[in-house]
């Protein structure tokens, strides 16, 4: 009763909670979406230029119109797609392991090994504090490798612990706290990751998934505790394979940290297809935002020179004859060779420094 009150406030905070912009988009409610970016930009002292970006998304709107009306799109279609079905099923492998081994560790709190319930399930709450850090850790390394050294951590804790002796409760009690730890940090990853996976069109049907996925394992991690009374190994040894399981699964996976996440299936299929499995994604700012001044627009002749798309050219720079100066081409990590060549001119050779200057916009738009 006393939880049930402590939470019934946040029913009436639900309209604190932002929209998706892009699910908006998606839904053809442009005007509530451009509402969500210009909160975005304010938070983030960005200056949003609203009638800009509606122009430039009712072009894109019209072209999309050009083509037929879009059609609704189902799980049975998600799943005609190779990479994308291959990809779903992975987040769903991630979230049941991710559920299983997390709940089923806090209600395997008591044989954690003090031989004290109330002091077990004290510092098993105690454990979960370091926890809040992951949110923080993902969107500095990416959420690939955090999920999967979590579940990697987690699932050799809980092996190891079916074979510590009963007369050492001390390393029993730190073994199982890592393994808590580490399962809960992987439970808070599983479904954002998963979420990201999923093309907009698709998301909320996609996350849907995962989650009854998740219940089914929440449903069945109390009879895999029960299986203790047949041997007190059994609980951990399941834990622990299903935690290397959902690593593996996590491996195959593409990053979505400092991406573009998909918009349609289309975009879902090509999704993360040019990464390798052992890239690593560190998403530390290397560029100075202080380079160029933020109230400069680039003409859209510039932006198909540079590759970029169209609705943003109401937020990046100015005319197609700008020319860049020694400092800001340093700043932006662009050869000084440049310094004098018109981005909207006839020469293309930009390279790869590009991407340089891609992050740049990409970080003073949000």
């Amino acid at each position: 009763m006393a939880a049930a009150l402590a939470v019934l406030p946040v029913l009436f905070c639900w309209k604190l909670i932002p929209e998706s912009p892009s699910w908006l988009l998606v839904k053809g409610r442009t005007d509530e979406a451009l509402a969500e970016l210009g909160k975005v930009a304010w938070w983030n002292g960005k200056d949003f230029q609203v009638e800009a970006a509606r122009k430039d998304l009712d072009k894109e709107q019209e072209s999309e119109d050009s083509g037929g009306a879009a059609e609704k799109v189902s799980l049975l279609q998600m799943f005609r797609t190779p990479n994308l079905r291959v990809n779903a099923l992975l987040c769903t492998v991630i979230c049941m392991s991710g559920f299983l081994c997390y709940y089923g560790m806090v209600q395997n709190t008591s044989n954690m090994g003090e031989g004290n319930i109330y002091m077990s399930y004290f510092l098993g709450a105690l454990s979960e504090i370091p926890c809040w850090a992951v949110p923080f850790i993902i969107a500095k390394m990416g959420r690939r490798w955090v999920l999967l050294t979590l579940l990697i951590i987690s699932g050799v804790c809980s092996l190891i612990f079916g074979f510590i002796p009963m007369d050492l409760p001390l390393i029993s009690l730190a073994i199982s706290l890592i393994g808590r730890m580490t399962a809960n940090g992987a439970f808070f990853i599983c479904l954002q990751y998963s979420s990201e996976i999923f093309p907009t069109v698709i998301r909320g049907k996609g996350v849907a998934l995962c989650e009854i996925v998740g219940g089914v394992a929440i449903f069945l991690s109390p009879i895999i505790i029960y299986l203790a009374k047949i041997s007190p190994i059994l609980p951990t040894l399941i834990f622990g394979l299903f935690s290397l399981l959902g690593a593996m699964a996590t491996f195959f996976l593409p990053e979505t940290a400092g991406k573009a996440l998909p918009q349609t299936l289309k975009d879902g299929e090509e999704f993360g297809v040019e990464q390798g499995y052992w890239d690593f994604m560190w998403t530390k700012k290397t560029v100075d935002r202080g380079c160029l001044p933020g109230n400069i627009k680039i003409g859209e002749e510039v932006l198909e020179k540079l590759m970029l798309p169209k609705v943003m050219s109401y937020v990046s720079l100015g005319g197609a004859n700008l020319k860049f100066g020694a400092e800001s081409l340093e700043n932006l990590m662009l050869p000084n060779t440049m310094s004098h060549m018109p981005l909207g001119g006839r020469d293309s050779g930009l390279g790869e420094s590009l991407e340089n200057l891609t992050l740049y916009l990409d970080e003073n738009v949000v």
